[in-house]
């Protein structure tokens, strides 16, 4: 049963979702909005990735490549551009550096290339080390 005062209920493309009031309040508040960030690398077996059954708010719906068919890729690490998975990566730790390889489901504009390359570049500031 749901407490209604802390959980919410909201449809999207004809699915219904629960959600805690709070985190949909924060989204639709424009200052806070802009806080979330919406593109990101993702680890593996990250709640956002694994949280639901039915991932397609969060999947591009386009064809995967015969590559990414053979594996489920929603359990490898995620590249997530504007909220949506558009790719895997993964990372490979060198003497004093990491690199990071994304494997992109499809060619993405500009401005989302830009997205991911800030994103890897975020991941490698975290591990305190260089490309």
């Amino acid at each position: 049963m749901l407490d209604n005062n802390e959980f919410t209920k909201e449809t999207f493309n004809d699915i219904e979702y629960i959600l805690k009031r709070e985190t949909l309040e924060m989204a639709l508040d424009a200052a806070s909005a802009k806080k979330i960030q919406k593109s990101f690398l993702m680890p593996d077996y990250d709640e956002y990735g694994m949280g639901y059954i039915d991932r397609t708010a969060i999947f591009n719906p386009i064809k995967l490549s015969s590559e990414f068919r053979k594996k489920n890729p929603v359990f490898d690490r995620m590249v997530i551009v504007d909220g949506i998975i558009e790719g895997t990566w993964k990372r490979t730790a060198k003497a004093k550096s990491v690199v990071v390889e994304t494997y992109l489901f499809r060619e993405l504009s500009k401005v989302k290339s830009e997205a991911v390359k800030k994103a890897v570049n975020r991941f490698v500031k975290f591990t305190g080390t260089s490309e």
